[in-house]
């Protein structure tokens, strides 16, 4: 499993390849997170489908401290990265992957 700062060397990658693809992505997560504090609070439990690395599950724990953040995705290859890009919000965040058929599993490497 990857240390802290290489699950975040890994999603600050990934982010900044996803900025080519996506215009004004930064600010989409920034409305994202506005919307769930003023439906939910400043501590609301959010369940995101598809994290993938965990790109805003990151954002929302570290904008919001009193949240907590279970990620939900099928593509057990980031599931470590994800993991340990929350691990400073360890104790609010949890991931799982969890394919639903067998050919939904990834081939993984490495």
């Amino acid at each position: 499993m990857p240390t802290v700062q290489q699950a975040r060397h890994w999603l600050d990658r990934w982010d900044r390849q996803q900025e080519f693809y996506l215009a004004d992505r930064e600010e989409r997560f920034a409305v994202i997170a506005d919307v769930v504090e003023a439906a939910c609070g400043a501590e609301p439990l959010v369940v995101d489908l598809g994290v993938g690395p965990g790109s805003l599950a990151v954002r929302l724990l570290d904008r919001l401290p009193g949240a907590r953040v279970v990620g939900i995705d099928a593509m057990g290859c980031v599931w470590s990265i994800t993991t340990c890009a929350c691990r400073a919000g360890a104790t609010r965040c949890a991931s799982t992957a969890r394919p639903t058929h067998s050919s939904a599993r990834p081939h993984c490497t490495g």
